[in-house]
């Protein structure tokens, strides 16, 4: 037995913990436990992957009664609370235990006008003479209500995903039942909801949801949100099984909805979805109508020069890497039981779903201005990968080409099952300039797209390449203009199956004569650089420089070792050099 036992923060003296009494397992009980303005701070530095906690914690325990039949007194109290820096007025909760049956009683205060209450009993029978004894005698009733939680307090756990959360959520739930699988029922609703999506442009307000709990199901008996000029609607149920969601059978529907509102992209939909199944492997199907879109993708990659080679950067495949400690072979225990290989939501997903662009879709570019339409439909099987099928057609409008504005006559990409992501190209854009009418036709595929260039009256391709870069055929260019036209078409051979319009290039400025084929050459580095291999470890190579300052170079390279090459090169203002370059594998 303690007769005062206390236990103060040195330079705080109001924290305390005073502890007097006793406890034992006959006789009468007496012990007190006294627990004063105790700063939270002091737990969030036990936990410091938790939220940061902030206020005071008072506490007070009282044991009295008998081993045989004790009689248990306990409150709490915490002031001036924070949660992630989420300011709360307080909470106070209260327990009793007596005549075997335990109370409990909170009350959670957001502020004065948000409050969360909690009542329940149940029948225990609690003792530690001759042994700690804790037995159920009956069943638990728990009550939670609120008039109203203020949604607020999400945005410390958004992690950025959603903004200025705000909203009134009433509940009206209880728990009856054995302990151990308590029947749950009742209502909650939200009233005046409100998120900012930044990263989709959306302000989506007001948001309303009314759902029931009964045992076995959540119903949801309405959802309705607003964003622009947009709605959406829902209502739903979903099976539950111990508490935990099983199957679902969720209808949502979108008249106008902005999917996605930013200056890249702004895109509206009507909608009729619907998911059902189980939790575990779901089906999505219904029908989205575009009513408006506007999209501006980022395509400056597709104008990027490919990156060179560089010979002393060699990867090992990665079989001939050795394991890491974590990768090495498992043992036949483990290799027999493996980790856990059973398939995912999106595996297991079934989806069909149709698409129809309707009348307004618009691709907006510097380099394009196109009106699309059409539609597609999109399915998947369980345990099988997704499929396109359908047609998206290109209606009118233009696109760059060359620095010429290619009118659109027809276009199409068509998506079947036997191409998937590769759809078939079918486009064909018309560009006149004087006497000419010149035909940019794009065919083959997504992954192996091919270029060819036709113009009335006919001309060679080199010559309809010319007229597009500088308004004349290839005979009346000068030499400058010529290494511009050089460039350009190794640059559309690299990019498309464009090899007639390589071969008529280089037959149109005689390069053939030479011996060098356009795919040789590289343009980077302000030179118009040509290698070739002579032997299996020499290779000869030249450059000539097309900036301020003229000059030639020619470089051979030597393969000493694996490791090991050395260069010599010469150039036309009387510098030579020799190096050994090293490599590394990795």
């Amino acid at each position: 037995r303690l007769d005062r036992f206390v236990l103060a923060k040195h330079g705080q003296p109001e924290q305390q913990l005073i502890l007097q009494g006793g406890l034992s397992t006959t006789g009468v009980q007496d012990l007190q436990l006294r627990l004063t303005n105790c700063s939270l701070d002091e737990f969030t530095d036990l936990l410091p992957q938790q939220p940061r906690l902030h206020g005071t914690l008072s506490a007070e325990v009282r044991i009295a009664g008998t081993a045989e039949a004790p009689s248990i007194a306990a409150s709490t109290a915490v002031r001036e609370g924070q949660i992630a820096g989420q300011a709360y007025a307080g909470l106070n909760a209260t327990v009793h235990y007596q005549d075997r049956k335990a109370r409990l009683q909170l009350a959670f205060h957001q502020d004065e006008q948000h409050t969360l209450h909690a009542d329940g009993s149940l029948p225990v029978s609690l003792g530690w003479a001759e042994g700690f004894r804790a037995a159920v005698l009956g069943d638990l009733d728990v009550t939670i209500r609120s008039d109203g939680l203020n949604l607020a307090v999400l945005n410390a756990f958004s992690a950025g995903a959603a903004d200025d959360i705000a909203g009134t959520l009433q509940l009206d739930l209880r728990a009856t039942g054995p302990a151990d699988n308590p029947l749950l029922s009742g209502s909650f609703d939200l009233e005046d909801g409100r998120a900012t999506v930044k990263a989709l442009g959306l302000d989506v307000s007001p948001i309303s949801l009314s759902a029931s709990l009964s045992p076995g199901h959540i119903r949801i008996s309405q959802l309705t949100a607003k964003a622009g000029d947009g709605s959406l609607s829902g209502t739903g149920l979903i099976a539950l099984t111990k508490y935990w969601p099983q199957t679902l059978d969720l209808s949502l529907t979108a008249d106008g909805w902005p999917v996605v509102w930013t200056h890249q992209y702004r895109v509206a939909v009507d909608s009729q979805l619907r998911a059902s199944g189980s939790l575990t492997a779901p089906h999505l199907g219904g029908h989205i109508t575009v009513r408006e879109a506007t999209l501006r993708p980022e395509l400056s990659f597709l104008s990027a020069q490919p990156l060179h080679h560089d010979e002393t950067i060699v990867v090992r495949p990665s079989a001939d890497a050795p394991a890491l400690a974590d990768e090495q072979t498992p043992s036949p225990d483990h290799a027999e039981t493996g980790g856990d290989t059973s398939p995912s939501v999106v595996e297991n997903l079934s989806l069909d779903v149709a698409l129809d662009l309707g009348r307004d879709t618009r691709l907006q570019h510097q380099n394009a201005n196109i009106t699309l339409g059409g539609g597609l439909s999109v399915s998947k099987k369980r345990d099988e990968a997704p499929g396109l099928a359908g047609v998206i057609q290109l209606a009118r409008g233009w696109a760059g080409f060359q620095g010429r504005r290619f009118l659109l006559n027809r276009g199409s990409v068509t998506f079947d099952k036997e191409t998937q992501l590769n759809p078939r190209l079918d486009i064909l854009a018309q560009y006149e300039h004087d006497d000419y009418v010149i035909d940019a036709v794009v065919g083959g595929t997504a992954e192996t797209p091919r270029l060819d260039l036709r113009s009335t009256p006919p001309l060679e391709q080199a010559d309809i390449l010319a007229v597009l870069l500088f308004g004349k055929p290839t005979s009346a260019l000068n030499k400058g203009e010529e290494v511009d036209l050089q460039q350009e078409a190794v640059a559309l051979t690299s990019g498309y199956a464009a090899a007639t319009l390589g071969q008529s290039v280089s037959d149109a400025l005689g390069l053939d004569t030479l011996g060098i084929d356009l795919s040789d050459l590289d343009f980077s580095g302000g030179q118009v650089g040509f290698g070739r291999a002579l032997t299996r470890k020499t290779r000869i190579s030249a450059s000539q420089s097309i900036g301020g300052k003229q000059g030639q170079e020619v470089a051979i390279d030597y393969e000493m070792t694996p490791n090991l090459d050395l260069r010599t090169s010469a150039d036309s203002k009387g510098s030579s050099s020799a190096d050994i370059i090293w490599r590394k594998r990795y």
